[in-house]
């Protein structure tokens, strides 16, 4: 039985599925983990503020230009590095570290709930073993 499946994966009573390599160009891979086998999980946003300042302001800059569209999408580009988007960052007891990534920003409460889930699923094995 289930107890969370989204785009990031599906966490299981005994069993791990993570979605990784999700990207905008990229298909996705599914790994398989025992929950025994996962010694720590997190959950981070990736933030690109520089660049995402540089962009922006560009955009603004063209914006006040003969150059609207091109600074509309400069801006919106700007937007998505300072928004940021949501990386699930999890260790084995292999030493394996291995980091999953949304495509966009909305996705992170998607994230968190998987990584809630696994987190649960962890502590409980903990206690009963």
């Amino acid at each position: 039985m289930d107890i969370v499946s989204n785009r990031f994966g599906t966490v299981a009573a005994d069993r791990v599925t993570f979605n990784l390599k999700k990207g905008w160009f990229s298909g996705s891979l599914k790994s398989d983990y025992l929950t025994k086998h996962i010694t720590s999980i997190a959950l981070d946003v990736s933030r690109r503020p520089i660049w995402g300042a540089i962009f922006a302001l560009a955009g603004s800059w063209a914006m006040t230009s003969s150059l609207m569209f091109m600074g509309i999408f400069l801006f919106l580009i700007g937007v998505y590095f300072v928004l940021g988007r949501p990386a699930i960052h999890f260790a084995t007891a292999g030493g394996e570290r291995i980091i999953s990534y949304g495509a966009w920003p909305w996705q992170q409460a998607e994230a968190k709930q998987f990584v809630d889930a696994l987190k649960k699923e962890l502590f409980k094995q903990g206690a009963a073993s």
